[in-house]
């Protein structure tokens, strides 16, 4: 780890390791009258007011043996983050949201040059404490409809999926929770949300979101991106047990409004910034497949002419497909293993600017040990091939170790 206050740190691990301590035996917190109420692994609840508090902090720890910016030399860092999330239901037409969050720490990012990085759950803000998320839903026509507003991730928006969406618990690296098929927007940002839910078709759901690209909360409505995304349910449709076969088909597009470089080769010439837009679609799946087993993918296409407006290589197609099982088979019901793989595909007219042009493979699996509600512990590995669109003679692969600890107060 480069450079952070260590007095912080070992402040937060005592109280984070004080907190789970007691939590350990705790039972629940009585309270009067049950206005207040704790449930372990629940967080804390004001009954009377439909307000819960769910604070949880994560600490990853990884380490390689050959990263590619400084070859020849070994690297280990750690990350961690706490969250502090607070809800609020209005009876049943309404629910706001609001997370705080801080963090410190990269782990080995910083020493890997790669189209797709290792550790999507660090947020090196020095300690300091941000909102990251804030918004209100409001529910209409028996929550056929929702529409929301506020600032969002956008990730949680789009592309879902029920194995690969939280660096909390499931997988940590960027191709897994980040697709790079889709140009998101810079940071948590403004965001305008639809959702229809008809109830003479369950098994179809319907979204549109607005998205201020720039994320910046100067001109909200200045070149945003456009996401829109049907979600296809078979499990419904065909009337089969959501326990055992619940599934997911998520397609989706999105144009994004900013402007963009058009890529050229060297003898051209640099290319100014112009008025293209970007534009993808995908498809995110997951299948229960019994209630131990499930599988999972996503694959996307994107415009492979132009640089993205942030920046970065210029990614033409991505895609990933993985499992899960759950630890039953040897009584350990809630523990859970999954591996997955996938390739990040730079575009040919990105090669010909100058980029690496060959494909950057990814493979990921961690087991998730789950010693009771409030406390985890993941070892986690990683290997990728071709980093940066290199070939592996010249820079790789890379391996990746690691090992991420989970408290839920």
């Amino acid at each position: 780890m480069k450079g952070p206050n260590m007095r912080i740190i070992v402040c937060v691990i005592l109280l984070t390791i004080t907190i789970g301590l007691t939590a350990f035996t705790a039972e629940g917190l009585p309270s009067p009258e049950s206005y207040v109420t704790y449930v372990p692994g629940e967080g804390i609840a004001a009954d009377d007011l439909d307000l819960t508090i769910k604070p949880s902090t994560v600490f990853v720890f990884q380490g390689t043996p050959n990263p590619n910016r400084e070859p020849g030399s070994g690297d280990f860092g750690a990350s961690w983050v706490t969250y502090i999330p607070f809800e609020k239901k209005f009876n049943d037409t309404g629910r706001a949201y609001l997370l705080l969050k801080t963090g410190w720490g990269d782990t080995v990012e910083r020493d890997l040059d790669l189209f797709s990085n290792v550790n999507y759950n660090a947020y090196d803000v020095k300690g300091n404490i941000r909102a990251r998320k804030f918004w209100y839903e409001q529910y209409l026509f028996d929550e056929q409809l929702t529409i929301s507003c506020g600032k969002y991730n956008a990730r949680d928006e789009v592309c879902q999926n029920k194995y690969a969406r939280d660096d909390d618990v499931q997988f940590i690296g960027w191709l897994f929770n980040k697709f790079p098929a889709i140009e998101w927007p810079a940071d948590y940002t403004f965001t305008i949300h639809a959702g229809i839910r008809p109830s003479f078709m369950k098994f179809a759901e319907f979204e549109f979101n607005f998205f201020e690209a720039d994320a910046d909360w100067k001109k909200i409505f200045h070149r945003g991106t456009y996401m829109g995304q049907v979600n296809f349910k078979p499990s419904v449709l065909l009337g089969a047990d959501p326990k055992e076969w619940d599934s997911n088909y998520r397609f989706y597009g999105f144009l994004d409004s900013r402007k963009h470089i058009k890529l050229t080769r060297p003898d051209e010439g640099a290319s100014g910034e112009t008025k293209e837009v970007n534009y993808g679609f995908g498809l995110s799946f997951d299948q229960m497949v019994t209630h131990t087993y499930g599988v999972f993918g996503r694959v996307g296409w994107r415009r492979p002419d132009i640089a993205p407006a942030t920046g970065g290589a210029t990614i033409e197609i991505a895609w990933l497909f993985g499992g899960q099982m759950t630890g039953e088979y040897w009584s350990r019901p809630e523990d859970v293993f999954s591996a997955g793989v996938g390739q990040v595909v730079p575009s040919t007219e990105y090669k010909d600017s100058g980029g690496g042009g060959r494909a950057e493979g990814h493979i990921e699996a961690y087991y998730r040990y789950q010693f009771n509600k409030i406390f985890s512990v993941s070892p986690n590995f990683q290997m990728i091939w071709n980093p940066a669109g290199m070939s592996n003679s010249d820079n790789g692969p890379i391996f990746v170790y690691g090992l991420r600890v989970r408290w839920v107060i």
